[in-house]
């Protein structure tokens, strides 16, 4: 269902701040935005980062874990997705 398009990447930008989703659903999604078009991923993550050490501060409560990370990527990878992190603070 690829339209022809000048540009090389096809985005799907997800801000993660507000409503997170779960790491399960991410999982789900990134094959589907595959299968529309999307060839890459724009995350957002600003404060649920898991940051640590002196940025721990900055981190929200309900932030994602250091351990879904890996997850999250080989995920991306998988359903044949690039991966873009955007840590805006």
């Amino acid at each position: 269902m690829m339209v022809s398009s000048p540009f090389e990447l096809h985005l799907v930008h997800l801000d993660l701040k507000g409503a997170p989703p779960r790491v399960s659903y991410l999982a789900e999604i990134f094959p589907l935005l595959h299968v529309l078009g999307a060839n890459g991923i724009l995350l957002e993550y600003e404060d649920m980062y898991p940051y640590d050490g002196e940025l721990k501060p900055l981190r929200a409560n309900d932030a994602y874990r250091y351990v879904s990370q890996p997850v999250i990527l080989d995920d991306i990878v998988s359903g044949s997705l690039v991966s873009l992190k955007s840590q805006v603070l």
